[in-house]
């Protein structure tokens, strides 16, 4: 083996670009071809692929050096001659068409396709504003119909766990693309449905014409269309616009953009309802100050009968600028008090026995130890008590004299 013959990576990269880069034909030629992949970047590149039914073509159209004609439609499907030179990109080993230049030949099969049948549906009504449903405001369980293993689909529910955790999402995994893609994202949907999830979301991610073509399908939209579930089509990048994009309820650019419009933040719902409360409680407040009082004492003299609580309520609004008057009455009633007290102590003092004893009263025990009530509780030779202040004494009863009571009426 011979070491000169042995290159290395970057080395056959470099001699391929030196071939290729000096070649009078590839510096000045004129590819014809169908555009897919059509990426717009931000900083102004536009990456795409030009192919036909055979072999597909990389390029690359500089925005800022670009020197030709624009062309105002130009994207997937489109049909273009293309002017330009072969660069190669030696970190990679790969080759583009730099383009400079676009002349458009016509429509692509699946562009006219897509054209013919949005055009009828149009005309039908399946895009028009009043059979949009509106997104319920506050979802408990959301549908996604996408591919299980997708960007797409981590995208979804990492934006709906992140704005509300306790909304949730229930997956059908649905094939994307291919031959049986149109059958499994049409039972996804029923599939969703038959649950009564409150809001959908169908798609996936980016892709060319062909690779999105299944969201393009008539039986797709009449399905769409018909849905009881409003339903957001989330397909690609922002650029791509599909026919479930434009019967769905509401359009997503992408499948992030979905999940933030199908889930409600929950902070903000939180928020807001605090922002309410506060100003609930502001205009209570206010309408106590402003207008309620008079209401306030009304309803708390309605009120005190059954309601202590409300009834001191009212007492504290009628009188709470009277302080001087209810200090004045609270006085008032505690002479009164102290008076009826004072009352009351000399009336007991004067049923007291103590009292009667030092007036000289006394009373008479008969020999039972029962009290002698009048004089016919007693008669002569008895043995009685008389108990008078300080002590008692015993006795004899030696005479009963009867005396004729008269009763008078005043």
């Amino acid at each position: 083996m011979d070491s000169n013959n042995i290159f290395t990576v970057s080395k056959l990269n470099n001699q391929v670009a030196r071939i290729l880069n000096n070649d009078l034909v590839l510096s000045d030629i004129y590819v014809a071809g169908e555009i897919s992949n059509y990426s717009p970047y931000k900083n102004g590149n536009t990456y795409f692929t030009l192919k036909d039914a055979g072999s597909e073509l990389s390029c690359i159209l500089f925005t800022r050096s670009y020197k030709g004609n624009m062309v105002a439609d130009f994207g997937n499907g489109l049909k273009v001659i293309l002017h330009g030179h072969i660069n190669v990109y030696e970190i990679k080993g790969t080759y583009s068409l730099i383009v400079d230049d676009i002349k458009v030949q016509g429509e692509g099969d699946l562009a006219a396709a897509f054209q013919k049948l949005k055009d009828k549906l149009e005309k039908d009504g399946f895009f028009d504003k009043e059979y949009k449903r509106p997104l319920p405001k506050y979802p408990k369980t959301v549908g996604i119909v996408t591919a299980p293993g997708g960007a797409a689909v981590r995208d979804i529910i990492s934006i709906a766990k992140k704005k509300n955790p306790y909304v949730q999402l229930i997956l059908y995994p649905a094939i994307v693309q291919g031959d049986d893609a149109l059958d499994s994202v049409i039972n996804g949907i029923h599939a969703l449905e038959d649950l009564g999830v409150d809001v959908m979301i169908v798609g996936r991610g980016g892709g060319s014409l062909e690779d999105l073509w299944t969201f393009n399908e008539e039986a797709l939209a009449h399905v769409i269309f018909d849905s009881t579930v409003p339903i957001i089509s989330a397909v690609g990048h922002e650029t791509d616009y599909t026919i479930a994009d434009m019967v769905a309820d509401v359009r997503a650019e992408t499948p992030t953009k979905g999940a933030e419009l199908a889930v409600p933040d929950f902070a903000q719902i939180a928020e807001r309802y605090n922002r309410i409360y506060e100003q609930l409680d502001d205009y209570i407040y206010s309408y106590i100050d402003d207008r309620g009082k008079r209401k306030l004492q009304y309803l708390s003299a309605r009120l005190k009968a059954v309601s202590p609580e409300n009834k001191a309520v009212q007492k504290r609004l009628l009188l709470g600028t009277k302080e001087e008057a209810l200090d004045r009455n609270f006085k008032l009633l505690i002479e009164r008090k102290k008076n009826k007290l004072k009352m009351l102590s000399m009336q007991l003092q004067s049923l007291n026995p103590e009292k009667q004893f030092s007036d000289g009263i006394c009373y008479v025990l008969d020999k039972d130890g029962n009290k002698v009530k009048d004089i016919s509780g007693i008669k002569e030779n008895d043995n009685v008590k008389i108990v008078l202040k300080g002590g008692e004494a015993g006795a004899t009863i030696n005479d009963v004299t009867l005396r004729d009571l008269e009763t008078k009426e005043e």
